[in-house]
């Protein structure tokens, strides 16, 4: 009575076979099988047959089925970066590039320690996914996890805060883990310097802001930012001279404001050697043309007195002083 076993249908690819004959003394497979010698078959079902024979020299003979299962082997994306303080999630579809039945993620080859996050890995290593078939076979991958250290954007500026009379920046970059440095202005301007020195428009009144991108070795990046104001300071010259002849230049007499004062708060006075007043303006655009009474006046000293107001302070000043006309 010769039995060749049960048929084996939850075989995995690669896994060996083992057949066994019993109620004889001696067996003799088909396909290349040795009784109790362990042996690999290809994916699907194959029959085997086993003649059996006694002690008493009779045979006999029986078969089984062997259905061996493909495994469920899929791909990965792989390996994995994040700049911390950013995770990875090894549960994200996109990580996997063919089909799969069920996933499970461990930390070890052997699949004995599960991973307790896997949406949130946050160390670097070598993790592990298993795909698991409706048939119980296991096809298990390495994905390599990398959380690089992000970089330290920081700076500062020297002078902290600007004016018209010292437009100029000097940046001192105070960053951490950087290997590259990228500087963005307000006006359009840019630097890759580490430690950059900016000069700004004297004439731009205001706040302006300054950024740094700073990237490491591992290509992680972090930003910084600074407001840095430009004061108006009281900035004029009053010549002591003019010539007013009608030719191109030099034809009226007027303080020259830069920046920093109220036009709208202006007096101008013009006397003559005697202290007489020939000339009067409330207007910081109207000067003195050497003119008085309809009449050009003659060549020599005269004396002025200007009085303005500071824009930033509200502080007046007083100017006074003498100015040659020559024709």
């Amino acid at each position: 009575n010769v039995n060749a076993g049960a048929d084996q249908a939850l075989v995995c690819e690669g896994d060996s076979v083992i057949l066994s004959g019993t109620g004889a003394i001696s067996y003799i497979w088909d396909n290349s099988v040795v009784d109790s010698v362990k042996f690999t078959q290809s994916v699907g079902t194959i029959t085997y047959n086993v003649i059996g024979t006694d002690i008493n020299g009779c045979v006999n003979t029986d078969q089984v089925l062997v259905t061996v299962n493909p495994l469920p082997s899929f791909t990965l994306v792989n390996p994995q970066a994040v700049c911390s303080p950013e995770v990875v999630d090894l549960t994200d579809a996109n990580l996997i590039t063919s089909p799969f039945e069920t996933l499970s993620y461990f930390i070890d080859s052997s699949s004995t320690q599960l991973l307790s996050s896997p949406d949130s890995v946050a160390s670097s290593g070598i993790y592990y996914i298993k795909n698991t078939s409706s048939f119980g076979c296991e096809y298990i991958l390495p994905i390599e996890v990398e959380i690089y250290d992000k970089p330290l954007a920081s700076f500062f500026s020297t002078p902290s805060t600007l004016t018209n009379h010292n437009p100029t920046a000097s940046i001192v970059n105070t960053s951490v883990g950087g290997v590259e440095y990228n500087w963005y202005f307000d006006d359009g301007e840019t630097s890759d310097e580490v430690d950059p020195t900016k000069l700004f428009d004297y004439t731009s009144i205001g706040e302006h802001e300054i950024v740094l991108v700073v990237t490491s070795g591992d290509m992680c990046k972090d930003t910084s930012s600074l407001v840095i104001e430009m004061q108006e300071k009281l900035l004029y010259y009053i010549p002591n001279t003019f010539t007013p002849n009608k030719d191109e230049f030099n034809n009226v007499f007027l303080p020259v404001f830069t920046a920093g004062f109220d036009p709208y708060d202006f007096t101008m006075l013009i006397f003559n050697r005697w202290g007489e007043l020939i000339f009067e303006s409330h207007n910081s655009d109207v000067g003195w043309d050497g003119y008085y009474n309809g009449k050009m006046m003659s060549d020599g000293v005269y004396l002025y007195k200007i009085e303005f107001v500071e824009k930033e302070n509200s502080k007046t000043h007083v100017e006074t002083g003498q100015l040659m006309l020559i024709k």
